[in-house]
């Protein structure tokens, strides 16, 4: 049961889960999809000579392709946009401690004085 599981997460390798013993080692194992052509044809039983001569199995492969390259370009997006808010509230809370006088660096210049910067932050 826990190996159907893990055949749909893209592992073929089982997974030690003895809770009660020892700590598990570290399992590196290379993630399937970072081949994608190579996943869709194993997975759907095709050959690239399949896919060269009917059309409709192009068509398909290539549907499959299109989702899996948008789907990392989303995660991609997603990871951005994440730093890009952890970046935005660092400076904010930066900003916010040397308004209250605190000896935090300028999040811009970097001087501990008062500086230009302090003027264009409020």
């Amino acid at each position: 049961m826990a190996n159907d599981s893990l055949r749909s997460l893209g592992l073929d390798v089982p997974v030690p889960f003895d809770v009660a013993g020892p700590p598990v080692p570290v399992l590196i194992a290379e993630w399937e999809w970072r081949n994608p052509l190579r996943t869709i044809l194993r997975v759907s039983g095709w050959t690239i000579d399949d896919v060269i001569s009917s059309p409709g199995i192009a068509r398909e492969v290539r549907m499959h392709w299109r989702a899996t390259k948008m789907v990392e370009r989303r995660a991609r997006d997603r990871e951005r946009r994440a730093q890009l808010r952890e970046e935005i509230a660092l400076l904010e809370f930066l900003v916010g401690c040397r308004r209250q006088g605190l000896p935090v660096p300028c999040a811009w210049c970097g001087c501990l004085e008062p500086c230009s910067c302090d003027s264009l932050a409020s």
